[in-house]
């Protein structure tokens, strides 16, 4: 196991006053169990120890199949038509792009809970040759996703990947943060973040790697939230022990000012999965458990409106943080 100093917070270096809990590992109903402590000054909630053998809590299953990506590029009219749509919608009027935009909609990108990128994109100045990073890519469906958007200057980290995979517009590497050498124009981590054992060396190599005057957004799980409030244990986004280190907005803006990110903005994006997922663990119930819980459409309504009012209120299970390099 790793050895970090005795309930010492390895964001803010707080000891006194931290609360330890003992937590089982639900996923797959293996019911181990782990130490977690919640540090008592930024509030960040991480396990005791990361185990040895964590390849056990990664199964074969436990990551999504790959995408049939041909090594040729689609050359195709479905996927010039779909440039034309991203260049109007980020770029530049075209009568084409606008066309496509009216009859087709771009929808929510292939990621935990969904994400609206062309949103953002606008916000932030992104376009189809900037040269955009997604750390924790898993098998990639982010990035081919972009590629078929028409974005051409793709990449990917992922240290559990087979091997470094090279195709044109999409490069995946299988490697760590700090063996990268290029730096990019916008980084994201969607739900890799947690799963990270040393938060401040990772903010360390992010903010080296991305261009000045440029964003990152970080997308994760919070324990400053209801669900954690309510289900403790059985809150079903903490994970153990996967999750190595659940955050508070507390906590991501002390590793900013240690590393120099500026916090621009924080959206919540939770979702009712926290609500039926940590309702299941109260009953014993592994999440992949063939004798899940069913829920009528009348009560998964009912935890969609309680999450949209939760995100309101910044108490969601999850957001989205904005990060920006001066």
């Amino acid at each position: 196991m790793s050895n970090f100093d005795e309930l010492k917070c390895r964001v803010c270096q707080n000891g006194d006053d931290n609360r330890t809990y003992t937590v089982k590992e639900m996923m797959f109903g293996y019911r181990d169990n782990f130490e977690y402590f919640q540090c008592s000054h930024c509030g960040c909630l991480q396990i005791k120890e990361i185990p040895d053998n964590m390849e056990k809590y990664y199964p074969s299953n436990y990551w999504g199949k790959p995408k049939n990506i041909l090594d040729k590029k689609d050359r195709s009219l479905k996927s010039w038509l779909k440039l034309q749509r991203t260049k109007y919608l980020l770029e530049s009027p075209n009568i084409v792009g606008k066309l496509v935009s009216s009859y087709t909609a771009i929808g929510n990108a292939p990621v935990w809970s969904g994400w609206d990128w062309i949103g953002d994109f606008k916000r932030i100045n992104i376009g189809i040759n900037s040269a955009i990073l997604d750390v924790g890519c898993g098998v990639g469906s982010l990035l081919y996703y972009l590629r078929e958007q028409g974005f051409s200057n793709l990449t990917g980290v992922e240290p559990y990947a087979p091997r470094n995979t090279l195709l044109e517009g999409v490069t995946i590497y299988n490697k760590e943060l700090k063996n990268i050498e290029k730096q990019f124009d916008f980084i994201t981590l969607h739900h890799s973040f947690e799963h990270m054992a040393e938060p401040y060396e990772v903010f360390k190599q992010l903010y080296r790697l991305l261009n000045p005057q440029r964003y990152l957004l970080l997308r994760i799980p919070v324990v400053s939230s209801w669900a954690w409030e309510k289900y403790q244990v059985n809150w079903v986004q903490l994970d153990a022990p996967r999750h190595f280190f659940l955050h508070t907005p507390d906590s991501i803006q002390v590793l900013c000012e240690k590393t120099g990110f500026q916090l621009s903005h924080i959206v919540y994006d939770s979702n009712e999965f926290q609500f039926w997922a940590s309702e299941q663990y109260l009953k014993d119930i592994p999440l992949r458990e063939s004798n899940s819980v069913n829920f009528s459409s009348e009560e998964i309504e009912s935890f969609k409106r309680k999450a949209k009012e939760l995100n309101q209120e910044h108490r969601g299970d999850q957001a989205c943080f904005y990060l920006y390099k001066p």
